[in-house]
């Protein structure tokens, strides 16, 4: 599983170094993302996924932060997180 996400990213053009925003809530898509993006020679950014909608302003306004910082070329995310991104 690791290595289809390993492909994924390297079909999109990603080269090696280049840092990947993880925002996936579920813990076995997780461990395939963070495992396939080191995999493909890529930098894993994992950020958490938001608690609840109640604080979205100030989850958006970190998790911005973070991926400036970052440099994050990508996010990795899953269906229900895609929307409040």
């Amino acid at each position: 599983r690791a290595g289809r996400v390993a492909a994924a990213l390297q079909a999109r053009g990603l080269t090696k170094g280049a840092r990947v925003g993880l925002i996936i809530p579920d813990s076995a898509s997780f461990v395939d993302a963070i495992w396939g993006v080191m995999r493909a020679g890529l930098v894993p950014v994992p950020i958490y996924p938001p608690p609840n909608l109640g604080q979205i302003d100030s989850y958006l306004l970190n998790t911005t932060h973070i991926l400036d910082k970052s440099g994050a070329a990508l996010v990795v995310t899953d269906a229900p997180v895609r929307p409040i991104l």
